[in-house]
């Protein structure tokens, strides 16, 4: 009996030690993943504060001791997305392609069906942005058939067009004109006499703006040999000549939500020739001044009677109140370009806020659909790139990061897209992505310059200005009419579609 108990107490014995070696077994191993958890959740805390060289130098170190194969894949993608918004695209397609090496190289069941084709598609951009176009057509062709639609559009994009583009028939000779309509006086009391009515064909059409309802565009023309606003019937193709100010320019105009007034902004003629604001920075003109009139081109009003310097009117979204960019005349000096600053008021030229303050130009804003957001342009990066705050100023975000430029940012309707101008292609093509930031991807490729993107009312047009043609005119990108999979096949097949950004450049 006694030995009996000697050999149930080793027995125990035995168990417990195997349980105890068991136990810490299982919390070394959750303590190993616990560790690699936080590292990943500090190096995405890194990046989103901006601190990028931190999460490199963070994620570097931990790459090398991570065993779980989901936790080292998301460090090679965040320590890619850290390089990239470093501008070290080598180091960045390195790590991309360890995470794609990783991918293929674990059990299927690892990891997503389209994890393998999104490394790729992300692989296929930076070769292509860093002009290895024949690399990034071989990665496009091996994704082609099962990526997702957003994907198949960027591709679409960086081997031409993407979507339907079609030109608006702005340089038509406009058919009525506001003076005849109305008696008009000029500055010495007599009548002003009728403008030709003359066509665009020889001079530029831009800075559009579409109505709330869709149905209108309103745009400045210099075919008088200044800049005039005129409006377009969608539908009709019948074009009113809104103003006739010789000695004046009126340009970058803005429908009032409810479709019955239009914000503008004026300035003294000084070229015979359009100019269009794309950077902030040298653009300034001595004077300008933001304006109000119907949609008639009557009852014309300065907003403010503030000796300034005030473009880029948009308005609020209950249309009380405008948005602007200025510089104030007494901050101006000769010695440097005064910055711009970004301020909102009142529909009545009242209640004037500065919300941005600081040595840099802040300016192209305008308000996010639901009025709680506001986007524009910054140099505070020591680069033009958009960010948004909140309608008060605060909670800066810093949306895009690139050496070239980003500029004339503008919200979707529903508020959950951004259109925008980017040079990052060594022209000016119109890009679109979240409103958070992500998924940056291009919309147009061609030759000559594409700017002033607007969303229409319905989300699935956007306006812009081109001079793809020749002269400066107003186009129509129809979001809903891309092109098919076949025709991008086709173009990844032939060599001079691979090789056309360098060809071009």
């Amino acid at each position: 009996m006694i030995r009996t108990k000697s050999i149930d107490s080793t027995g125990f014995f035995l168990l417990l030690i195997s349980f105890l070696a068991s136990f810490v077994f299982i919390q070394c191993r959750y303590q190993a993943k616990s560790s690699e958890r936080l590292a990943i959740q500090t190096g995405k805390k890194l990046i989103q504060s901006e601190q990028y060289q931190l999460a490199v130098d963070h994620l570097s170190v931990s790459v090398n001791t991570i065993k779980q194969p989901d936790v080292l894949l998301q460090a090679h993608l965040m320590l890619a997305q850290a390089y990239e918004y470093l501008v070290q695209p080598n180091d960045s397609i390195h790590h991309l392609e360890l995470a794609l090496e990783l991918v293929r190289e674990s059990k299927p069941e690892t990891f997503s069906a389209n994890q393998e084709t999104d490394i790729q598609f992300q692989l296929g951009q930076l070769h292509w942005q860093n002009n290895r176009q024949p690399t990034a057509a071989g990665y496009f062709r091996s994704i082609l058939d099962n990526c997702n639609e957003r994907q198949r559009q960027t591709i679409a994009t960086f081997t031409g067009t993407s979507f339907s583009i079609n030109r608006l028939p702005t340089e038509n000779p406009p058919t009525t004109n506001v003076v005849e309509e109305h008696q008009v006086f000029s500055s010495d009391g007599t009548i002003l006499p009728t403008a030709p009515k003359i066509s665009s064909e020889n001079a530029d059409d831009y800075s559009s703006a579409v109505s709330p309802d869709g149905k209108q565009i309103v745009f400045s023309s210099y075919r008088l040999k200044n800049a005039e606003l005129f409006l377009l019937d969608i539908v009709s193709g019948q074009i009113t000549q809104l103003t006739q100010t010789p000695q004046i320019n009126e340009y970058m105009p803005v429908f009032s939500p409810n479709g019955q007034q239009i914000a503008f902004v004026t300035e003294r003629k000084v070229s015979s020739q359009a100019r269009l604001t794309v950077q902030l920075s040298g653009s300034t003109p001595s004077n300008a001044t933001i304006s109000i009139m119907d949609l008639n081109g009557q009852n014309r009003r300065r907003l403010t009677n503030n000796l300034a310097v005030e473009r880029s009117p948009s308005f609020s979204p209950d249309g009380q109140t405008i948005i602007f960019e200025a510089v104030e005349q007494k901050t101006r000096t000769k010695e440097q370009e005064p910055d711009l600053e970004i301020f909102t008021v009142s529909v009545d030229g009242q209640n004037k806020i500065q919300l941005t303050n600081n040595e840099v130009d802040d300016g192209f804003p305008s308000f996010s659909p639901n009025g709680q957001k506001i986007v524009f342009v910054s140099h505070r990066a020591n680069n033009y790139d958009i960010f948004t705050m909140n309608q008060n100023g605060t909670e800066l975000q810093q949306l895009t990061h690139t050496v070239s430029g980003d500029y004339q940012p503008s919200f979707s309707p529903d508020g959950l897209q951004i259109v925008y101008v980017s040079n990052r292609n060594n022209d000016y093509e119109l890009f679109i992505m979240d409103s958070d930031g992500q998924n940056q991807r291009p919309l147009t490729n061609s030759v000559g310059v594409n700017l002033e993107p607007k969303f229409s009312p319905g989300g699935q047009k956007i306006y812009f200005t081109s001079d793809r043609d020749g002269y400066m005119r107003i186009f129509c990108l129809n979001l809903s009419q891309p092109v098919d999979r076949l025709t991008v096949k086709r173009r990844l097949n032939q060599s001079e579609y691979r090789l056309k950004r360098s060809s071009n450049r």
